[in-house]
């Protein structure tokens, strides 16, 4: 380089000129870069800016508020099925209980009938337990 001009010779040219043109590309690519950035940042900016990044940003939290009022609904409406299904069992398990009861009381106590093993004082108090941990 002298005074600002390349100067070559012959068999230096070619490579030389292959040099420049590399370097004018990634120059003009750099260029493009940059001038893509600041248009990207001005079109993010005015999108976040503007009614239509809001609008969506609204439609999320009202679909975020609409999803949990739903699950809480489902929870109640679970813990209400629970709860009368658990009553329908204990009704059940009563009633159970009660046959067997008239039944040794009919025929003499306990010693008469087969033991019904989920029903003696044992299993129900090692049930109660397991329910208590």
């Amino acid at each position: 380089m002298y005074e600002g001009v390349w100067v070559t010779d012959y068999k230096s040219l070619k490579g030389l000129a292959t040099a420049l043109r590399q370097g004018l590309i990634e120059a003009s690519r750099q260029k493009a870069i940059t001038a893509g950035r600041e248009g990207i940042r001005d079109f993010v900016y005015n999108y976040i800016t503007g009614k239509e990044f809001m609008l969506h940003i609204e439609a999320v939290v009202n679909a975020y508020k609409q999803m949990s009022e739903d699950l809480d609904g489902e929870k109640r409406s679970m813990n209400r099925i629970w709860k009368k299904r658990e009553k329908q069992i204990d009704t059940v398990l009563s009633n159970v209980t009660g046959i067997v009861g008239s039944i040794q009381g009919l025929v003499g106590g306990e010693k008469a009938l087969p033991q019904v093993e989920p029903l003696t004082l044992e299993a129900i108090a090692d049930e109660e337990e397991e329910t208590l941990e």
